[in-house]
């Protein structure tokens, strides 16, 4: 890489580790009070296995979550929209 363009990709790259860090702690949370909500309901309703059951809703959220991010799609697609990419 040349000299003069490695401060501006030093910095898109960090610009860029900062976006997806920010994105990804902030599915981490989600996904964290989705399994605190979701313990707190099976517990509240009597239903069995409530700490796995939140378990289970941690990981789907990381997993819906994560593949939302990476397949490009807009959360608020739908078939009579553009198609979200464009390659």
């Amino acid at each position: 890489m040349p000299a003069r363009s490695r401060s501006l990709t030093a910095d898109l790259t960090e610009q860029i580790t900062e976006s997806v860090g920010g994105y990804l702690g902030g599915m981490v949370v989600l996904a964290f009070f989705n399994a605190v909500v979701s313990f707190i309901l099976y517990t509240v309703l009597g239903l069995p296995f409530p700490a796995l059951m939140a378990v289970v809703a941690f990981c789907l959220t990381i997993i819906r979550s994560s593949v939302r991010c990476c397949s490009g799609a807009s959360p608020r697609w739908s078939p009579s929209s553009p198609a979200p990419c464009r390659r």
